[in-house]
């Protein structure tokens, strides 16, 4: 294991910065795209170290150009950058922030669709960076096929001081980098691939790299995102779980013993907060007092009906 000097004045070591221009070279002639994931559990630098490569793959213009669509926080953002990056001019990078592909959801229809997609995306030129806190998912058909080098993030930094420093410094993060060949043995030998492999085979990865906070340009877009996605988590968390009084359509239809139809026919006769509120996935729930006027509203339709049936 070779394990380069820290440097407190720099935002990264060369040993990171050479392999992203390695990066930029190869996808450059082999018309290829590239997958470097970057595992570890949340909190041990992964987004920031992506940050940083983003700052060294794309020059300062396409930064600025692209800097809302580069890092994708959501499946929603992903979706949405993936499109835009894959038909901006080169060089094309992406950042899923993250990703938590995992086994806990490996049927999930995103996740499957999402290992499809890199299956069948090729000769797109895009530098991807999965950012994604467990290596559970991935199998030897995706090593072979796909990824093309693993950065492991430990959680403490204690070992790398010994081999990369002299001095007590709290503000370096560190990572081991793994190719593909060294990835693929690992799997063969445990059968399966987590952190806790990665860490017991540490010693065998090509570099030790450390690096520091992140200052770049993408620093308050990114942090604007991951505000965002946070608030958004605390509002579908408490759509999901809280306001035991806010009752969903499908209760609501069981109730009142009508159709889906009936209860659209007469949203428009209620008031949106006071009768219904509409969840961030696009959901309605409704009040009590909702409810009622629901029911109102659906009494005084049909007695207008009959009314002028029988005219």
């Amino acid at each position: 294991m070779i394990g380069e000097p820290y440097r407190t004045i720099k935002p990264y070591g060369e040993y990171f910065e050479r392999m992203i221009l390695k990066i930029r070279e190869h996808i450059e002639n082999n018309d290829d795209d590239y997958l470097l994931l970057m595992a570890g559990k949340t909190g041990t630098g992964k987004s920031t170290e992506g940050l940083h490569a983003l700052d060294i793959y794309l020059s300062v213009e396409k930064l600025e150009q692209l800097k809302y669509n580069l890092v994708s926080q959501s499946k929603e953002t992903f979706a949405t950058n993936q499109h835009i990056i894959s038909t901006s001019s080169k060089p094309r990078a992406l950042i899923f922030d993250e990703a938590n592909v995992s086994k806990r959801q490996a049927m999930t229809r995103f996740n499957n669709d999402l290992l499809d997609l890199y299956y069948a995306n090729r000769g797109l030129n895009i530098f991807h960076i999965w950012c994604n806190p467990s290596m559970d998912i991935i199998d030897l058909p995706f090593i072979e096929e796909r990824i093309n080098g693993v950065l492991y993030f430990p959680e403490s930094n204690k070992s790398a001081r010994k081999v990369m420093i002299r001095e007590e410094i709290d503000s370096f993060r560190h990572y081991y980098y793994f190719n593909k060949d060294d990835i693929k043995k690992i799997y063969l030998k445990e059968g399966k691939l987590t952190n806790d492999i990665l860490h017991k085979h540490k010693k065998k990865c090509r570099f030790l790299g450390w690096f520091n906070k992140y200052r770049g340009c993408l620093k308050e877009v990114y942090l604007l995102g991951k505000d965002d996605r946070m608030k958004e988590k605390a509002s579908t968390f408490r759509d999901r779980y809280g306001q035991d009084d806010l009752i969903d359509r499908g209760s609501v239809i069981k109730i009142l013993g009508v159709n889906v139809n009936t209860v659209s026919k007469y949203m428009c006769k209620l008031q949106v907060e006071q009768d219904y509120v509409v969840t961030v996935s696009g959901r309605y729930k409704f009040t009590k007092v909702g409810i009622e006027h629901l029911k109102e509203a659906i009494i005084k339709g049909k007695r207008v009906q009959r009314v002028v049936g029988n005219v």
